[in-house]
């Protein structure tokens, strides 16, 4: 499925720094996706093409899914709506690759955290902290370990604070109240990971975390790293 006009895609290259930039979809016909000209992440560079130069884009849709193709550029120099733009060739529908669903994916990253717990089968109840360090993420959940001694269960209600990565290099506090899933003895570190559902995630919250997890997919895809949800 071609993306629409007004979304944001990511811009990936191979022969040029920097290899990523973000940008927007200014028009799209048969023949052509026009977008502005992409920007790193962190808004301080602006990446220029040259004619033909092979891109890859990838972006997220309402069925929450991400796609990704790669195509080449048309024209390299345009200006449209007063913005300095590029034109990249609509590629064929079956070149477009659908990557996995949303609430399936999660992607490594190690981030403190802190967690309160409300453990259900002591009496009376009590109140447990601890902190540690997340093992993965997604829109959905999280996974996080720790050093601190507990006795978590499957279904106690959990409260985690965390700071995640933000598009304006600032990390962003989020806390959350969820459910504990499952726990699992780690083969690569011998810990114990405590795997989590959010249940009150706010949706701002939610969209910041899947928007990090897609790039984070892509990035990892493209090195050539599959094995990692």
């Amino acid at each position: 499925m071609l993306p629409i006009i007004g979304i944001r895609v990511d811009v990936y290259r191979s022969k040029k720094e920097p290899k990523k930039g973000l940008a927007r979809v200014l028009d799209i016909n048969k023949e052509q996706i026009i977008i502005d000209l992409p920007f790193t992440e962190f808004g301080n560079h602006v990446l220029l093409f040259d004619q033909d130069e092979e891109i890859s884009i990838s972006y997220l849709l309402n069925d929450g899914a991400v796609y990704s193709f790669t195509t080449k550029v048309m024209r390299n120099r345009l200006t449209v709506d007063n913005l300095p733009a590029i034109s990249l060739k609509v590629p064929e529908m079956n070149a477009i690759t659908r990557i996995q669903r949303r609430e399936f994916v999660r992607v490594p990253i190690r981030m403190d955290i802190s967690f309160m717990y409300l453990t259900k089968k002591q009496h009376p109840i009590e109140l447990k902290t601890g902190e540690g360090f997340t093992w993965d993420v997604s829109g959905g959940g999280l996974s996080f370990y720790s050093n601190s001694p507990f006795s978590i269960l499957p279904d106690d209600a959990i409260s985690v604070k965390f700071r995640f990565p933000s598009e304006s290099r600032d990390m962003v506090p989020i806390h959350a109240k969820g459910t504990v899933i499952r726990l699992y003895e780690s083969k690569e570190t011998n810990v114990t990971i405590v795997s989590v559902r959010f249940d009150t995630l706010t949706r701002a919250m939610e969209q910041r975390i899947v928007q990090y997890v897609f790039k984070r997919q892509i990035e990892l895809k493209n090195k050539g790293v599959e094995n990692y949800t």
